[in-house]
């Protein structure tokens, strides 16, 4: 694939995870520091790329941060080799330093699956890059995973081949079902895309998940690195290209309105437990580190 097919195809993704299309286009600018000598129409054209990134993925906010500080270290670089292997060699240790956040995250999260007990059947939703790592880490004490399609881009069959592939048994539904099936579930496990100290934010339909759970005795938990936490506005979620033609092909005429929205804002005590690099939280013990550590 070359580099236009890639960008257009990182534009277009509406099934990965946050933390998966930061560690994309990541590796996309360290292969072009580590391979070519860039000059400055290069580079400008990588800085207005980082910005289109940032602005489709305005939800995320690991690809927010992430992006801001990727384009910090390379628009460092001139047309120089020795400068080229520089800039490489920061946003090799950026990349580090993120996937040792996420193992951090993987062993904090243990306590969601203790040892000696039988295996569990859990739920999720979406297709949380975080999520599905904590699930392959844990995939011995992992029965079955309950999940929907996630319409309108339907990201659900994604990592229900995940699932299927790390030899765990998925039971796929409609997403009205989702929350009927819970009470299968001892867990139902989310991600998130932006955390503030009251609410955050995850893919359309989590509230609803969360809800169901509370009420049917379902333990829940948010997973998210830290890199997430952020202060959280409508206007965050909200964007105009987001085609109705996801949720209708073709023009349904002028007299039908047609709403296609990826993105919800959710009270925190909606949930159990956040887990994060920085511990695991009930909602106000999160309040309480965030306001303390000034984030």
């Amino acid at each position: 694939m070359n580099r236009s097919d890639f960008e257009r195809e990182i534009l277009k993704d509406n099934k990965s995870g946050s933390s998966e299309i930061l560690d994309a286009v990541l590796n996309y600018y360290l292969q072009y520091f580590r391979n070519e000598k860039p000059d400055q129409e290069s580079l400008n054209h990588l800085l207005r790329f980082n910005k289109k990134v940032q602005k489709k993925f305005s939800a995320m906010a690991i690809v927010a941060s992430g992006l801001n500080r990727a384009g910090e270290i390379f628009s460092e670089s001139i047309s120089n080799e020795k400068l080229s292997a520089k800039v490489a060699g920061k946003l090799e240790r950026l990349m580090k330093g993120i996937a040792g956040i996420d193992k951090t995250i993987i062993k904090n999260s243990s306590v969601l699956f203790p040892k000696g007990k039988s295996k569990i059947s859990m739920a999720t939703y979406s297709n949380s890059g975080l999520v599905k790592k904590v699930i392959r880490h844990y995939r011995k004490r992992i029965d079955t995973v309950y999940l929907s399609e996630a319409r309108p881009a339907y990201e659900g069959r994604e990592l229900a081949r995940f699932l299927a592939d790390i030899g765990i048994k998925a039971v796929l539904s409609v997403d009205a079902l989702l929350p009927g099936l819970l009470s299968n579930a001892g867990l139902l496990l989310l991600g998130a895309d932006s955390v503030s100290m009251d609410r955050f934010i995850n893919k359309i339909g989590s509230g609803i998940l969360l809800k169901s759970a509370r009420m049917l005795g379902v333990k829940s938990a948010v997973l998210f690195e830290s890199l997430k936490i952020r202060e959280i506005s409508k206007s965050i979620i909200l964007r105009s290209d987001y085609t109705g033609r996801e949720i209708w092909p073709r023009s349904p005429g002028k007299s039908i309105k047609l709403i296609n929205q990826y993105f919800e804002i959710i009270d925190n005590r909606r949930v159990d437990r956040f887990i994060s690099d920085l511990g695991v939280d009930t909602p106000q013990s999160l309040k309480q580190r965030i306001k303390a550590e000034n984030y």
